[in-house]
């Protein structure tokens, strides 16, 4: 019974990213009817999103987005954690929020034991392009995040951030 009711949830989950996926990719969906679907399934996000086609998510009730969120592409968010989002952010198309984990198994099964650590975006912040952002980390509020980083650690306010592993290059006017 707990097998059948795991696959109704995933064909539940499959079915709502379709739904997501074939909405075209205009501005009364992007601005509408995407946002008004992820609220409908149960995510928590403030007015004026914006969400392009090709974001794929899994439990829309551990994300909270905040107001004037624009989020790009093939957008993808693991939610095995709360994921935030603070308000006047802008995430470029390719990016991943990963809340999901493990620790370091024995040399039989690496994988260990699996659990979350939340992801925090704060008020402000531009992620670029094809950007990896991993458990536990917080980008600090007007910061900006360079193209093709990776961040696996958090980060203070207002720096610009880049590399892999992804560092703080320079501190941004508050």
């Amino acid at each position: 019974m707990y097998a059948l009711k795991i696959q109704m949830k995933s064909l539940g989950y499959c079915l709502r990213d379709l739904i997501f996926y074939l909405l075209p990719n205009d501005w009364f969906s992007n601005r509408h009817l995407r946002p008004f679907l992820v609220r409908l399934f149960g995510m928590h996000c403030g007015p004026h999103l914006t969400l392009h086609k090709g974001v794929f998510v899994g439990r829309l009730s551990n994300i909270k987005v905040g107001r004037e969120v624009y989020i790009n592409s093939h957008f993808f968010f693991n939610t095995t954690d709360k994921i935030t989002i603070g308000d006047d952010v802008a995430i470029g198309f390719d990016v991943s929020l990963v809340t999901g984990t493990h620790e370091m198994g024995p040399a039989e099964h690496r994988c260990g034991a699996r659990h979350g650590e939340p992801v925090t975006i704060e008020n402000g912040v531009w992620i670029g392009s094809s950007v990896f952002i991993g458990p536990g980390v917080t980008i600090g509020a007007g910061s900006m995040v360079s193209a093709g980083s990776i961040v696996m650690r958090s980060m203070p306010p207002n720096s610009l951030i880049a590399g892999n592993p992804a560092r703080v290059i320079k501190k941004l006017e508050g």
